[in-house]
Parts: C-alpha cells; sequence; structure tokens
C-alpha cells in the first residue's frame, strides 16, 4: 500500500473529530497518555464528562450534562489510528 493511501487510513476516522470542532467553534485540545495508549480530544478546555457513549470498537464520546460532546477518548490509539 502506497504511504499516501496509509496515511489517508490512518486521518479518515479523525474526520467526523474536526467536524464536530468546527461545529462548536473551539479549539481542540489533544493529549496522549503513551503507558495507556489512549488518545484524548477535548472541545476547547479538557472537563469532567457527565456520561460517555461507545461509538466504535476504539472510540468513546464524552458528554456534558446537556448531553452535548465535549471530547472523544480513543482507547488503543496505535491500533485505532
Amino acid at each position: 500500500m502506497s504511504p499516501l493511501l496509509v496515511l489517508e487510513k490512518q486521518i479518515q476516522p479523525l474526520a467526523h473529530i474536526i467536524q464536530a470542532s468546527r461545529a462548536f467553534a473551539k479549539p481542540l485540545d489533544v493529549s496522549y497518555d503513551n503507558e495507556a495508549d489512549v488518545l484524548y480530544i477535548s472541545f476547547g478546555k479538557p472537563k469532567r464528562a457527565a456520561d460517555s457513549e461507545a461509538v466504535s470498537e476504539h472510540i468513546v464520546v464524552r458528554k456534558d450534562k446537556a448531553g452535548r460532546a465535549i471530547g472523544y477518548t480513543v482507547r488503543n490509539a496505535s491500533e485505532a489510528l
């Protein structure tokens, strides 16, 4: 597989995250826990979630009390991306 196709495949799962960030008009805060292999993506300043929902094997949407997405957690990030 060409390097360009590999890159496209790796970026594709993040497309909806970028679109959601634009909808909220807030900067993304991204951090990675190398030991746990978890990628944290927050819309604006990270805050504690009131609820969460797994949307795929690796991706969990974190939500505030009103049910709005405030970020994503990507488990097994090195495998998922």
